[in-house]
C-alpha cells in the first residue's frame, strides 16, 4: 500500500515527532533502503574544481514526489510499501557525474567549443523513476495506539532523507544515461560542416586519367627532361619550315621577287666577305727572309 508522507522537514511533522514519544505503538526505522521519484526544475552544466580537472558534472534541482521501500527493506506494519508526498514535494539537489564515455559523447558534440551544447529540456519536465536514494529516518504512528490498522484511519508517516542537498549519483547507481540526451551544438555543427564537407570532397574526388596510368609507370626526372628538350627542338625546327612554305606559297609581284633575289646575294656576298675576314684575321703571317746584298761590280769577273 502507498500512503501519504509527511516530509520531516514540515512543521507539521516536528510537532508529531513531539507527540509521538508520549504515544504508544510508534515504529521507528533507520537506513531503510528506498528508491525516489523525483520531477527537477531547474537543471545546469556545471564544472569541478581545478583539483578534478574541472570535470564537468549536471547538476539538478527538484523536489521527491514519492518513494518505495526497495525489496531488501525491511517488512513495514500496516501493509505499507511506500509513501507520496504533495505536489511540492521534498527539495533535492542531485548532482549527476557523467562517466568517461559520457564525457567523450560531450566532446564530440562540442563542449569544448565556445558554444557548448545546451542542457535538454526533458531534464526539466519528466519524473526520474527509482533513483537509489536511503531513508534516514522512518517515522510510523497508528490511527489509534489501542487497535491495529483497520483501514479507515491511515497511519501517520513521517520521512526524513536527511541532507538532500548534495545528493550523487551516476549511470550505473541511477540506471539513467544522461549524457546520451544532449544534442550537438548547433554552433558547433555548422562551423565543423565545412570541414567535414571538404575532406570529403578531397577524398571522394577522382584523379583526371591523364594525371595516371595502370599501364604505364611514373616518368623519371631525366626522361621528363629529355622529352621537354626534344619538345623545343622539334618547335624550334617546324617553325622556320612553315615560315618557308608560307612565303613560298604566297603570291608576289615581280617587283618583290626582284628586291627579294637582290637581298639574299647581298646576304651572300656579305657573308663571303665575312668569312675572307675571319680567315685572313687567322691566319699566320709568313716569316720575312733577308737577302744578302750583292758585292759592287767592280768590272772584273
Amino acid at each position: 500500500m502507498n500512503i501519504y508522507g509527511i516530509s520531516a522537514e514540515s512543521p507539521l511533522a516536528q510537532q508529531i515527532s513531539v507527540w509521538s514519544k508520549e504515544q504508544k505503538g510508534v515504529r521507528e526505522y533507520r537506513g531503510v533502503p528506498a528508491l525516489i521519484t523525483a520531477r527537477f526544475s531547474e537543471a545546469y552544466l556545471m564544472q569541478k574544481g581545478s583539483e578534478e580537472n574541472f570535470r564537468p558534472y549536471l547538476l539538478l534541482v527538484g523536489a521527491v514526489r514519492s518513494a518505495k521501500f526497495a525489496e531488501d527493506a525491511p517488512k513495514m506494519p500496516y501493509g505499507i510499501d511506500g509513501v507520496t508526498f504533495g505536489t511540492s514535494g521534498t527539495e533535492i539537489i542531485y548532482r549527476y557525474q557523467f562517466s568517461d564515455d559520457e564525457l567523450k559523447e560531450l566532446v564530440d558534440k562540442g563542449y569544448f567549443s565556445t558554444t557548448p551544447p545546451d542542457v535538454p529540456s526533458i531534464f526539466t519536465g519528466a519524473s526520474f523513476e527509482e533513483l537509489p536514494m536511503p531513508i534516514d529516518r522512518l517515522l510510523i504512528l497508528p490511527p489509534d495506539a489501542a487497535k491495529e490498522y483497520d483501514g479507515d484511519n491511515p497511519p501517520l508517516v513521517v520521512v526524513d532523507f536527511g541532507d538532500l542537498t548534495n545528493c550523487v549519483t551516476d549511470q550505473v547507481e541511477s540506471g539513467y544515461r544522461l549524457g546520451s540526451y544532449f544534442e550537438p551544438s548547433p554552433a558547433f555543427v555548422k562551423n565543423a560542416a565545412p570541414i567535414h564537407n571538404e575532406v570529403e570532397e578531397v577524398v571522394e574526388a577522382e584523379p583526371p586519367e591523364e594525371m595516371f596510368s595502370l599501364d604505364e609507370e611514373p616518368e623519371t626526372d631525366k626522361q621528363v627532361e629529355e622529352r621537354l628538350y626534344e619538345a623545343t627542338v622539334a618547335k624550334r625546327t617546324v617553325e622556320p619550315v612553315a615560315e618557308a612554305d608560307e612565303e613560298e606559297t604566297s603570291e608576289k609581284t615581280p617587283e618583290e621577287l626582284a628586291a627579294q633575289k637582290l637581298a639574299e646575294e647581298r646576304r651572300r656576298k656579305k657573308a663571303a666577305a665575312d668569312r675572307l675576314a675571319e680567315e685572313l684575321a687567322t691566319a699566320k703571317p709568313e716569316p720575312v727572309v733577308e737577302e744578302e746584298p750583292l758585292a759592287p761590280d767592280d768590272g772584273y769577273i
